[in-house]
């Protein structure tokens, strides 16, 4: 359970790690193991192991008067295991679910799920389809106990406001999605699409999706794959307290559909693997057991930067490294910091002023008046990607609902931020703004062998 190099600390929480996982819940033998405890305790070694059991349920004690008293060390372990217990029966429910815990894939949305009291069903890989001239492709569904979701995206028209998803005969059933969030471009469109609500299933069970041109189906939908961790879920590797797993899934004519999933810290997302190069230098790397490349193949026109395609060589084994030597990440609980810097009427200021963004160095040193009504302010994030951790870019926060809009440039080579050019007004002789959500890169290497 954890080191302690004092006797009188090791007695008692030995006694504590004495009783099982089982009995805390059932309440077994514990008045046994009590009774195995010594005679003795004094303050000092009391209030010492007094805090360390407060911190390991996670709450903090009201002050107490010390009395100066010497404890009988019976007394004091079945107060402890009577704390214990106490917060175990109360939270039985939550311990129960910890223990049932596990981790779900749901291919397509280039994510896991936490949930084990209700199955989830899952479309197992993509599924695209040419109509009139448009090509469908169904990129992941999902069905929870209470709502359930669809990602369709598509090469022609736009995105339907509505699909409607009909369950297989005898029990056929009809239910609409609503569509949510939605990107387009001239290329294409990528829409989500939910219900809210229980949709029955069985397993192997299939649906329809019925489109304004078309109906795309049977599509059979699966259990997700469950696994107690990510490595359950594929070949995994880490580095620099990031863990990351690929996901792959035999897919029509020896092509092959790798799905990347990571393990972070501190609240962190992954924002790109290198599937589309982070920099001019930098994106992931698929070799054969010979070290010959293999082509990344993306679907157009979005790239997801969570997942990829390859071709299986004709004359290869099945023996693939993956080589990963950064991934970008972006920290949305960042705290936003305020940055003011003295605005010119015209011409540039040479300034030094440098902020700390989620740990890493902002060094501002210029403020440029393009216009009456813009400026540019030019920085230095220190960008060095032998670094375990480099700053690439951030968003930036006006702070004032009139001049929300700015631009970037980024520097050709490592993609960091050079400059930013904001909105001002004409009067203005200070510029203040925050900046927030850092994106920055963590250093590997992250060896996969995908077999």
């Amino acid at each position: 359970m954890r080191h302690i190099e004092d006797k009188d600390d090791k007695d008692v929480f030995d006694l504590i790690d004495r009783v099982q996982q089982e009995d805390w819940l059932n309440l077994r033998d514990v008045p046994e193991l009590v009774s195995q405890a010594s005679p003795c305790l004094d303050d000092k070694t009391l209030d010492r192991i007094k805090s360390r059991t407060w911190r390991e349920l996670g709450v903090q004690p009201v002050s107490q008067r010390r009395t100066g008293r010497r404890h009988n060390k019976w007394a004091v372990s079945a107060a402890i295991l009577l704390v214990l217990l106490t917060a175990a029966i109360g939270m039985s429910e939550e311990v129960r679910a910890e223990l049932k815990r596990v981790l779900q894939f749901l291919p397509g949305f280039g994510a896991v799920s936490e949930e084990a009291e209700h199955p989830l069903y899952v479309l197992e890989k993509p599924v695209v389809q040419e109509v009139n001239g448009t090509t469908w492709k169904v990129e992941g569904i999902l069905l929870q106990e209470k709502e359930a979701w669809i990602k369709l995206s598509g090469t022609g028209g736009t995105p339907p406001d509505k699909v409607t998803l009909t369950t297989d005969p005898p029990q056929k059933e009809q239910y609409d999605f609503q569509r949510g969030t939605s990107t387009s471009s001239t290329k294409g469109w990528k829409a989500w699409y939910d219900y809210q609500g229980n949709i029955p299933l069985s397993e192997k069970e299939a649906v329809h999706l019925h489109l304004p041109s078309a109906v795309i189906g049977p599509l059979p939908l699966a259990l997700a794959k469950q696994a107690d961790d990510l490595h359950g879920l594929g070949p995994t590797a880490e580095a620099n307290g990031v863990t990351i797993t690929a996901v792959v899934t035999p897919m029509e004519q020896d092509r092959l559909w790798v799905n990347l999933l990571s393990l972070l810290p501190d609240e962190l997302q992954a924002d790109s693997y290198g599937v589309y190069p982070i920099n001019k230098d930098i994106k992931l790397s698929l070799t054969d057991e010979k070290g010959h490349a293999i082509q990344i193949e993306t679907e157009e026109p979005f790239v997801n930067e969570k997942e990829f395609y390859f071709t299986r060589p004709a004359s290869a084994a099945d023996d693939y490294l993956l080589s990963i030597s950064h991934i970008r990440v972006v920290n949305r609980h960042a705290p936003f910091e305020k940055v003011s810097l003295p605005l010119p009427e015209q011409g540039a200021v040479e300034i030094d002023r440098t902020v700390a963004l989620d740990g890493l160095p902002v060094h501002f040193f210029k403020v440029e008046r393009i216009s009456p009504e813009s400026v540019r302010v030019y920085m230095n994030t220190h960008f060095d990607s032998t670094q375990p951790k480099t700053l690439q870019s951030f968003r930036v926060d006006m702070l004032d609902p009139e001049r929300m809009s700015y631009m970037w440039k980024v520097n050709e080579e490592t993609e960091a931020i050079e400059f930013i050019e904001l909105e001002v007004r004409p009067e203005m002789k200070k510029l203040t703004f925050s900046i927030g959500e850092p994106m920055f890169l963590i250093k590997g290497p992250w060896q996969i062998n995908l077999e």
